[in-house]
């Protein structure tokens, strides 16, 4: 029997971000499907005793059900930090991902920058970009050595993907690399992925789900109200009660089965969130988008666009006032997925034709 091909991963490590762990899942779901076997090589900076302390804490008791999900669903390399142990894990793949996520967001992969530009990939191994996100309009400032660095390894990438219109104009105008536009690995590897995942959590406590990455105090409390006023329940899958030692602040997560499970159950999405936008697409939901400069609009406008919900991104979300506004099916889903269904072609022929067969 022949052997199947290892593809590497390199991505951002699962923490407390529930899109961040999921498309991580999706782009090995969909590699296992099509006959390779993937891993996650998980590169990380060097902790101090003191950091190394406040993660063993978030691992295990705070975050402890993206653990739970990335030990049941995932195939990852143990924390790597040191350079002679990445080049090994990267020497027994026949290539190498970078993505997707916001790999390549500056101000998100300080310290280890040029790793997830894979500096540690050896030539023999074919290098690509999956879906690689900047998180925002243009690349974030750099100093000189490491903006000629990070020009010398793109040129050592076989091919490259991007998960947003801009980031074709980056590649282009940082470093003359030509680019093309994908999709994120949620909607590659399709709602058949997550659905046996939404089936191990509990139904969800509402009709009006919302997910705000920032503080959106007030949105979510005109939410409860608009909800109520019908006789619904909005509800959220987001960090619950506070542990405060000194002057840190520990928040705890929910499951992501349940996160996932939220979008199967509602009737309508509020959100913020990138992957937000991808579940309700992938669900078939009404939904709105409020907007969240800080979180970068660049991905979600790029998305709204190439699935023509363009109108479906707000910016006050205090004129809707009637749950009725929130979950009339005004999306024509059948055009919608029919968008998606074209991208995912184009997007699984990227990755075909671009990993070793």
């Amino acid at each position: 029997m022949e052997e199947k091909k290892r593809i590497g991963i390199v991505t951002m490590p699962v923490r407390c971000n529930y899109g961040g762990a999921l498309q991580s899942y999706a782009l090995q779901y969909f590699l296992r499907s099509k006959g390779y076997d993937p891993i996650v090589i998980d590169c990380r900076r060097r902790a101090t005793a003191a950091s190394a302390c406040h993660q063993w804490i978030e691992r295990n008791i705070l975050y402890r059900h993206f653990t739970a999900f990335a030990r049941q669903y995932m195939h990852r390399t143990p924390r790597l930090t040191d350079d002679a142990k990445l080049r090994a894990a990267a020497d027994e793949c026949a290539a190498v991902i970078a993505g997707s996520d916001q790999v390549w967001r500056l101000s998100m992969i300080q310290g280890v920058e040029r790793h997830y530009f894979l500096d540690f990939v050896p030539d023999a191994v074919r290098r690509i970009a999956y879906a690689a996100s900047f998180g925002t309009d243009d690349l974030e400032p750099c100093d000189t050595t490491l903006q000629a660095d990070l020009q010398r390894l793109v040129k050592r990438f076989y091919a490259i993907s991007v998960r947003e219109d801009e980031g074709i104009e980056i590649c282009r105008r940082h470093w003359n690399a030509e680019a093309c536009r994908v999709l994120d690995p949620t909607l590659l590897a399709g709602r058949e992925a997550f659905d046996p995942i939404a089936r191990q959590a509990r139904p969800s406590q509402g009709e009006l789900f919302y997910f705000f990455l920032g503080d959106r105090s007030s949105e979510t409390a005109h939410l409860q109200q608009a909800a109520a006023r019908a006789g619904k329940r909005a509800f959220t899958v987001n960090a619950e009660r506070t542990l405060r030692v000194s002057k840190f602040a520990f928040a705890f997560y929910p499951p992501v089965e349940s996160w996932v499970r939220a979008f199967a159950d509602a009737e309508a999405v509020v959100t913020d969130s990138f992957h937000g936008v991808c579940f309700a697409l992938l669900y078939g939901k009404p939904f709105y988008v409020v907007g969240n400069t800080a979180g970068g609009t660049s991905r979600i406008r790029s998305l709204l666009a190439m699935t023509g919900t363009e109108q479906r991104y707000i910016t006050d979300i205090a004129s809707y006032k009637d749950y009725k506004q929130f979950a009339a099916p005004t999306i024509d889903y059948t055009t919608v997925w029919q968008r998606l269904a074209e991208e995912r072609e184009k997007s699984e022929q990227f990755l075909l034709n671009t990993l070793p067969r």
